[in-house]
């Protein structure tokens, strides 16, 4: 990624100013906690609040300006393809969105709440982690110790939140899916099921796909159905379990998958144990971002808060790294 200077002007320093000192106005000295004790004011409580809101508006603008380049929706097809899906979803579940946020069309809504930018920067830290951190012998030891446990299966969840509790579109999806199910046949399985998976793609938080994973991580009921099945074995009735209805189509062959066959879900993998094992990764990813290039203030105490914020994250990076998480 080229160098990039980037000047936070007084205009951006006065967009992210308006609110932080219009919010307080009269001095409280009224104590609301005492640690080690020392007496925590109101005022300082609310300064300390104002001075990190800052540090993450600061760290929010120069984030954008340099992932736009090579993680702009023009540019990235991962940060296109999840910001689409993000759209159909709000679309779906709720479509006065527009007029309830006040703004003129979908993506003008994904930067204003801030989605748009979390998802360059999530796929940004992927994709720096796997430079920094990933190597053909990282991914072989975690494919000598799960590849033995990995199994394949294609999913289809419906759950009611994502159709808004709607009944009626559940119901209806529900049977659609039964009904199409109910004719297919080995040879055309996996068709019938990317075709459903088009129509029903299911929630950010939950994709309907074709999973590779570790075998400990599926659900105890789904997995126990899956091992009835044979390969390319499907369920045409759903599988209930909680509020949500699943559908599954086995591809694991029962053999080792190759580690070439592996490598992006080790990759995933690898990259989510370490999230799991230090819990500041990604924002130091961030900062090491922001370190490449050249930061420049309109004033010393917007450079005093972001060199102090920065300076913690990555002293709270170190010390999770060295064992304190």
């Amino acid at each position: 990624m080229k160098k990039k200077i980037i000047k936070l002007s007084v205009l951006a320093i006065f967009i992210l100013s308006v609110g932080f000192f219009a919010v307080k106005g009269n001095a409280d000295s009224t104590v609301i906690m005492t640690m080690a004790n020392q007496n925590v004011t109101t005022d300082e409580a609310f300064q300390q609040a104002r001075t990190n809101s800052r540090a993450e508006g600061l760290f929010s603008i120069v984030n954008s300006q340099l992932l736009e380049e090579n993680y702009g929706y023009e540019t990235n097809e991962k940060v296109r393809e999840e910001v689409d899906k993000q759209i159909r979803n709000i679309q779906e579940n709720n479509p006065d969105a527009l007029n309830q946020f006040g703004v003129k069309d979908m993506m003008e809504l994904m930067k204003r709440t801030g989605s748009y930018l979390q998802i360059q920067e999530q796929q940004y830290t992927k994709s720096a982690f796997e430079k920094e951190y990933v190597t053909d012998k990282t991914l072989r030891e975690l494919y000598d110790a799960k590849a033995g446990e990995m199994t394949s299966f294609y999913v289809i969840k419906l759950d009611p939140n994502d159709f808004d509790l709607d009944e009626a579109r559940f119901n209806e999806a529900l049977g659609n899916i039964e009904g199409k199910l109910a004719t297919a046949n080995e040879d055309n399985a996996v068709e019938v099921f990317r075709e459903l998976i088009k129509e029903y793609p299911g929630s950010e938080m939950e994709k309907n796909e074709e999973r590779s994973v570790v075998r400990e991580e599926v659900d105890e009921l789904l997995l126990k159905e899956l091992d009835k099945l044979d390969y390319l074995g499907f369920t045409k009735k759903p599988i209930e379990i909680e509020d949500s209805f699943y559908f599954i189509l086995k591809t694991d062959k029962g053999e080792r998958p190759s580690f070439e066959a592996s490598r992006q879900r080790l990759i995933d993998l690898q990259y989510e144990n370490a999230t799991q094992e230090n819990q500041f990764l990604n924002a130091y990813l961030l900062v090491k971002l922001r370190e490449a290039n050249d930061i420049k203030f309109a004033n010393a105490i917007d450079e005093r808060i972001y060199n102090a914020a920065t300076q913690q994250i990555i002293s709270d990076y170190n010390e999770a790294k060295d064992g304190g998480n």
